[in-house]
Parts: structure tokens; C-alpha cells; sequence
């Protein structure tokens, strides 16, 4: 059987296809929350073609009107943005 070099705190992926590409669990975990955040990023995209600028919204007991729905936000992170006053 064939050894594979681990780095200290990972383990091998033991069996699947994965063990097939040897990748670590760590590896593994890293691409799984890599790939969550990418849909959730789609739903929140989803989500917010369903939002006008001028619509009322309340968020955490606050009511306000949206003013900016946007993705593109100089100094914060990517994603899809809404501006609310």
C-alpha cells in the first residue's frame, strides 16, 4: 500500500473519490465550506431580484426604505448589498 505525506493536523480522506485525488480532510472541508458560501452567495442574489429601491422593509425591529441594492461596494466584502435608510 502506498503512503501518502500528511502535514501535521490532517488526516487522509480513507476511501471515495477523494482519497482517489488525495486530499485531506482538511482540504476536503475547506472546498465543502468554499462551495456553501458560493450557493449562499446565489440565494442572497436570488433573493434580492426580488427587492426595489424605494420598498419599505423593517430589519431587527427597525423600519426603513431600501435605497441601494448593489454588489459591487467599495471596502466591503463581494456579495450582493442592500442599502437601507
Amino acid at each position: 500500500m502506498e503512503e501518502a505525506e500528511v502535514e501535521a493536523g490532517e488526516q487522509p480522506v480513507q476511501g471515495g473519490e477523494d482519497a482517489k485525488q488525495g486530499k485531506s480532510v482538511t482540504e476536503w472541508k475547506r472546498e465543502l465550506k468554499d462551495t456553501m458560501r458560493e450557493r449562499l452567495r446565489e440565494e442572497y442574489a436570488k433573493a434580492a431580484l426580488l427587492l426595489t429601491v424605494g420598498d419599505k422593509c423593517e430589519v431587527g425591529g427597525n423600519r426603513g426604505e431600501i435605497c441601494f441594492i448593489g454588489d459591487a461596494v467599495p471596502g466591503l466584502p463581494s456579495g450582493v448589498w442592500v442599502g437601507i435608510r
